[in-house]
């Protein structure tokens, strides 16, 4: 087969035998893809830096039976200053973690890939961004791409609403079957705006974090129901925040 050349983003990586990486990218071309690459471990290699995990890189590779094999590698941007802190590298690392596990090998969509580079754009390069914000914009961006969109029309009433996990989206009913997740009218009325406006609209927003954190809970519980998993980079923030000193 042909060599491949393409943009890709690093959702994971991971040390392979003694100096090589592990990667899995989202490419523009072919979608998700494992990939090795060879000798990327040594600090003087270079393809060290444009296999990181975030790095959006231009890519030339070998396909193969079970693993790609990458040739070329050239960074376009590494979006370092996320990992200098540790709730937003996680809360950049959890939109990965969800597209990794909503789409097969060789499955892709180049919208999603888009709307992620923009994101880590955004908490790269944007002071004023909200980690939060733009992860929950991303959990409810993902649901639709994967075609499980929540229903969020609010019904009619002036009260308090439900969200329900089986149901998969907002209702007035709170005896029904299944789990459910009460909340208010203007988190039901945010969680709409974050579903059907553009990722851009978020680059600078704010929002209440009481708002927020309700959101990242009901989108990882209903996402967590629909993949059959549970996503350990946001176990790992909620356990980073419960540890962290109250204000």
């Amino acid at each position: 087969m042909p060599a491949v050349k393409t943009r890709a983003l690093v959702l994971s990586e991971r040390p392979f035998q003694d100096r090589d990486r592990m990667v899995t990218l989202f490419t523009e071309e072919e979608g998700k893809i494992q990939a090795i690459v060879k000798g990327a471990r040594n600090p003087r290699s270079h393809l060290a830096a444009a296999t990181r995990l975030f790095a959006w890189s231009e890519f030339v590779y070998w396909p193969g039976k079970s693993f790609a094999r990458i040739q070329e590698a050239s960074l376009i941007d590494s979006f370092y200053s996320i990992s200098e802190d540790l709730d937003r590298m996680m809360l950049a690392s959890y939109p990965l973690e969800l597209t990794s596990a909503f789409y097969d090998e060789n499955q892709g969509d180049p919208q999603v890939l888009k709307i992620l580079v923009f994101l880590l754009f955004y908490l790269a390069h944007e002071p004023e961004a909200s980690p939060e914000l733009l992860a929950a914009a991303f959990q409810l961006k993902i649901a639709d791409a994967a075609g499980i969109r929540p229903e969020l029309e609010l019904p009619e009433g002036n009260g308090d609403v439900y969200f329900g996990i089986e149901e998969g989206g907002i209702t007035a009913a709170k005896d029904a079957e299944g789990y459910r997740y009460r909340i208010n009218r203007e988190t039901a009325v945010l969680m709409r705006r974050l579903l059907l406006r553009p990722i851009s609209d978020f680059k600078t927003e704010q929002a209440p974090s009481e708002r927020l954190d309700r959101i990242l809970e009901i989108m990882n519980h209903f996402l967590s129901d629909q993949a059959g998993r549970r996503f350990r980079t946001y176990e790992m923030y909620r356990e980073s925040r419960a540890a962290a000193p109250k204000k």
